[in-house]
């Protein structure tokens, strides 16, 4: 029989928040619905898209076609190989909903759809009726009409045919991490009417978010960097599944405990409808996508699941001196590398100088291929704009040199605001390392 898939996810909120903000949503998924909720669920990249891509196609974002706006030959998203296209082929209906058309994941900084991607698709409601930073519209809570949508599709397919659902509620927890527990009652009475209304019988229902929280007070700590890294992820199996295929909870409930991430996730949603994408990175070691209905190895690395070393929350960091001579040189090079990310828009953006140093980490020395290196983990504050960036830099030693490379994504982890404007059209890419100049504002 065809197994459904419904998806409801909610926008920067960790796994520890979700408990905080929500413990009898936590509570009723866990206990009375019987959710797998994964503990070692490690984002593979930064932001909403850095999540939706690995775990929609399977892919990073630069192993794809060009899809980011104002680039030369860049194409729709449309191109990508996302997962509903398959679910689609096998006759399921499909949904695609997101509450904040201006934050859309594949819209931002990417160019979107240029032919609707589902059946149904949420983001012209949402562009028609232009509500702007309000939580309602009228009367009605805008959570509780994503809410809806989602049922309402569940049951108008469910005698006809099986289903794949993806909602994302942004609105809600971008911006704030406490917000999200006034959506607690109104996610508890769509649980509990999916689930004791019998409407999950033959369905996946998979709780999830993006990443944790990324801006605020509490990102500029040690908790708050754990936070980001280690997103809310529950899956719930419907009993057909426990019943005919019992080592399929035997190894979701094994994986709990094991390092999973977005790719993992493709895997599992491949895996329901018994896909391989020959399309997918052949990997030279272990598989960087696991379906979570199979056992993970308990001894799986942040490399073997295709984590960069920036977003890996498994390894052992060593505080170093953030004024002493190896930060204060990885904080330059960082300094000089945003700055000539920004080079091109000169007339349009500041110059950043180091303003200083605010915490500076290594991991233990390793060696590749007998060249020895250190990783580097640095948050530094740069003037004029007072931005705080976060890197990981690849210091490799070469005949008593130095060689320094930035691993992966630059996290910004203070608010930008409108700092950036000035180059949002002409470069989305460039929003969190700009501060624009006075009269380009």
């Amino acid at each position: 029989e065809d197994i459904s898939v419904l998806m409801l996810g909610f926008d920067s909120t960790s796994r520890l928040n979700f408990m905080r903000k929500l413990p009898r949503a936590y509570d009723y998924l866990t206990k009375t619905m019987g959710a797998v909720v994964l503990q070692g669920y490690n984002i593979v990249g930064d932001a909403t898209a850095g999540a939706f891509i690995p775990m929609l196609t399977g892919h990073f974002e630069s192993e794809l076609p060009n899809v980011q706006r104002k680039k030369k030959n860049s194409q729709f998203v449309d191109v990508y190989p996302l997962i509903w296209k398959q679910y689609k082929k096998k006759g399921y209906a499909t949904l695609f909903a997101e509450d904040m058309p201006g934050f859309a994941a594949f819209n931002l900084r990417l160019k979107g759809f240029k032919e609707q991607p589902t059946d149904h698709y949420m983001r012209p409601f949402w562009h028609a009726i232009d509500e702007g930073p309000t939580f309602c519209y009228r009367s009605v809570p805008k959570h509780v009409m994503m809410f809806d949508y989602l049922k309402e599709f569940q049951l108008a397919y469910e005698s006809s045919r099986p289903r794949f659902g993806f909602t994302f509620l942004t609105q809600i927890s971008h911006d704030d991490l406490n917000i999200i527990e006034l959506v607690e009652q109104d996610l508890l009475d769509l649980l509990r009417g999916m689930y004791e209304g019998r409407h999950l019988e033959d369905t996946i229902l998979v709780v999830f978010s993006d990443h944790g929280p990324r801006y605020g007070n509490m990102r500029e700590t040690l908790q708050g960097k754990m936070e980001e890294r280690l997103p809310f992820m529950s899956i719930v199996l419907p009993d057909s599944i426990k019943h005919n295929h019992p080592e399929v909870l035997k190894n979701l409930q094994s994986n709990a405990e094991k390092l999973s991430s977005p790719f993992d996730m493709y895997a599992t949603l491949a895996d329901v409808i018994g896909h391989h994408d020959p399309h997918l990175p052949a990997p030279n070691g272990p598989p960087r996508a696991i379906s979570l209905f199979t056992k993970i190895p308990a001894n799986r690395t942040c490399q073997d699941a295709g984590i960069e070393t920036h977003w890996c929350a498994c390894l052992q960091w060593k505080s170093i001196p953030p004024e002493g001579s190896v930060a204060m040189n990885v904080a330059q090079f960082l300094v000089r590398h945003i700055n000539a990310l920004t080079e091109p828009y000169t007339s349009l953006c500041h110059r950043l100088s180091l303003l200083n140093v605010t915490h500076a980490e290594a991991a233990e020395p390793d060696d590749q291929n007998g060249i020895a290196y250190t990783d580097v983990q640095i948050t530094i504050v740069t003037t004029p704009g007072q931005a705080q960036f976060e890197a990981t830099v690849h210091m490799t030693q070469r005949l008593g040199n130095n060689s320094l490379t930035v691993t992966s994504d630059i996290s910004r982890i203070n608010k930008y605001g409108h700092q950036s404007d000035c180059v949002l059209d002409q470069n989305p890419e460039l929003r969190k390392y700009c501060f624009c100049r006075t009269d380009k504002h």
